[in-house]
């Protein structure tokens, strides 16, 4: 579980509409928002290179920063992009209490190689886990060792372990890793099996 503490500069800005963010995207900045509970959303601005910088990493929790103060703690709710630029049109964030439980979706990865000697390739199914926790002790992604799966005994939800301070909310019956045999020896398999059946008849 990560500690590091990711900043972001923000500025903020009064603007708004397609033609605002045109120009401010054209000046090196991303044009975004920060809803608070019970307050209007808050416009702001986002140095691109350090969101490109700051995105080389799984990253839900940041703190934004502003006239060098850090204002808000905020997670990263929804990015837009125009993948056709390769640009970032527009950020939202939501601002949070650092002592309050809040819901988050992690990304899941897997580190090994199933040394399983049936063979199969590995199968991710799921690529991300609802969790409940404080932001103190929100995991930036989840790590999960594959070296021990079997074709019959997949890794679920429920197989994960987690810290304490974290609930995992997602299906616990949910396949996450799982083993599968390829398509060649499957038809083979089948193939085989149709034979046996023909020569009883």
């Amino acid at each position: 579980m990560s500690k590091e503490k990711h900043v972001l500069n923000i500025v903020a800005r009064e603007g708004s509409g397609k033609g605002a963010s045109r120009r401010l995207r054209h000046q090196g900045l991303i044009p975004a928002i920060i809803y608070s509970q019970g307050k209007p959303g808050r416009m702001i601005t986002l140095n691109s290179g350090e969101w490109r910088s700051m995105m080389q990493h799984d990253v839900k929790l940041v703190h934004l920063f502003e006239d060098g103060t850090d204002k808000h703690l905020a997670l990263i709710q929804d990015v837009q992009e125009d993948f056709l630029h390769g640009i970032i049109t527009h950020v939202d964030f939501l601002e949070v209490d650092a002592n309050t439980t809040i819901h988050a979706t992690i990304p899941v990865h897997s580190i090994g190689t199933p040394a399983s000697a049936e063979g199969g390739l590995l199968e991710q199914t799921l690529h991300e886990l609802h969790i409940e926790a404080k932001p103190i002790d929100m995991p930036e992604s989840i790590t999960v060792d594959v070296s021990g799966l079997t074709l019959h005994a997949p890794i679920c939800v429920k197989d994960i372990k987690l810290s304490e301070n974290v609930k995992m909310t997602s299906d616990p019956e949910a396949i996450v890793f799982h083993l599968v045999r390829p398509a060649a020896e499957v038809s083979a398999a089948a193939a085989t099996e149709a034979a046996a059946e023909t020569a009883k008849k």
